[in-house]
């Protein structure tokens, strides 16, 4: 075996959801370009609990940010997904997310106010109080609060 063909050999290409996912560590144009392959993809075939709780992670990593525009497309993705809900509420409970955060306020606007045993309200009110939890974050789960509380009366 030649040398170029060890290194090629040796060089691993992410092949699975969650490997291509792992590798996106910032958002430069580079990466970006990498995740949009993979969010145009998306639809092509069902995921597993796994697979879909890697594109929570994914929000989670980039708590504060859009994607430049490609976390739009993970979240329609995965609001097509079955039984997301109980995911998005552990990914709530982990890291609080502008993505994360937004989904529950959509959760709610369409009438769903429980993801399995979890009240989504208690849940923006959980992330409101939180000491641990960025101003902006507790910022984002207190104005979904005050509007998904107008609503209701």
């Amino acid at each position: 075996m030649t040398n170029r063909q060890t290194s090629e050999s040796s060089k691993h290409v992410p092949q699975t959801l969650e490997e291509k996912l792992a590798r996106i560590t910032l958002l430069d144009d580079s990466q970006v370009e990498q995740l949009e392959a993979v969010v145009e993809h998306l639809e092509e075939r069902a995921y597993t609990s796994s697979e879909i709780e890697s594109l929570f992670r994914l929000f989670e990593s980039f708590p504060e940010s859009d994607g430049l525009g490609t976390f739009w497309g993970i979240l329609h993705f995965l609001e097509t997904c079955d039984s997301y809900e109980t995911l998005l509420v552990q990914s709530v409970r982990r890291t609080p997310s502008e993505f994360g955060l937004l989904m529950v306020n959509r959760l709610m606007n369409s009438g769903v106010f429980r993801a399995g045993n979890h009240d989504l309200l208690d849940l923006l009110e959980s992330v409101h109080q939180a000491s641990d939890t960025s101003e902006n974050m507790r910022e984002i789960a207190s104005g979904y609060l005050s509007y998904q509380r107008s609503k209701s009366k």
